[in-house]
């Protein structure tokens, strides 16, 4: 699939970049800076084409052109870059499904705090923004930078999130593509606001045990 990352080029949106062009999906990094995606783009390139058996498609593109490029478009901004990014991309989301990987969060002294989202939760935000478009909540529990590289395992849950059936069953598929990552059906979008706070507690027992950590939930065949 073709799969777009608007802010692509930091730390989440390069870590699943990365990840999915191991399993062969074509990949567009998006960024406001051209030239800064092409670095990106590059960079991933020079880590993957010593262990494919092909050179991995990765391009670097503006937001823009990494919307119209995509059949599917990860948001992997700071949140307080979200309400802007989408505002100026309205015309360029039209049938893709839409990734919301935000999470809602700032930081006093090292600590970790949710932001209070008027609409709910970062997905929902985007959701409200852009009412015809589907949008899927997911990927906001697993470490950016064990994603980062290529060689780490990374076992756990990506729960998802959304309300058309569709388009969840295909990011819930996409999950499937990144070995020992299993999605969990989350339910509709109103619980992705559940999910976004779940990184702040994994934040802090990170910090606190000097580990990362992701989600498992036990009692699923």
């Amino acid at each position: 699939m073709k799969i777009g990352f608007l802010g692509g080029t930091g730390p989440e949106g390069k870590g699943l970049a990365l990840r999915f062009a191991m399993a062969g999906h074509e990949i567009y990094i998006g960024s406001r800076d051209v030239t800064k995606s092409q670095e990106v783009s590059s960079e991933l390139i020079g880590k993957l084409e010593t262990i494919l058996p092909e050179a991995p498609k990765i391009h670097g593109e503006t937001n823009k052109n990494s919307c119209l490029y995509s059949e599917i478009i990860f948001i992997t901004v700071p949140y307080n870059a979200q309400y802007q990014l989408i505002t100026d991309l309205k015309k360029e989301i039209n049938e893709q499904i839409v990734v919301n990987t935000v999470v809602p969060m700032s930081f006093e002294n090292g600590k970790p705090s949710i932001i209070d989202v008027k609409e709910g939760s970062a997905a929902e935000q985007v959701q409200t923004l852009i009412p015809s478009t589907r949008v899927i909540s997911a990927f906001h529990n697993v470490s950016a930078v064990e994603l980062s590289k290529p060689n780490a395992i990374i076992e756990g849950d990506v729960v998802i999130c959304g309300e058309d059936k569709e388009a969840k069953e295909i990011i819930m598929n996409l999950t499937k593509t990144i070995n020992n990552l299993r999605p969990v059906d989350g339910g509709d979008l109103t619980n992705s606001s559940i999910v976004e706070n779940i990184t702040i507690l994994l934040l802090t027992i990170n910090k606190k045990y000097k580990t990362r950590t992701n989600i498992q939930i036990k009692g699923i065949t």
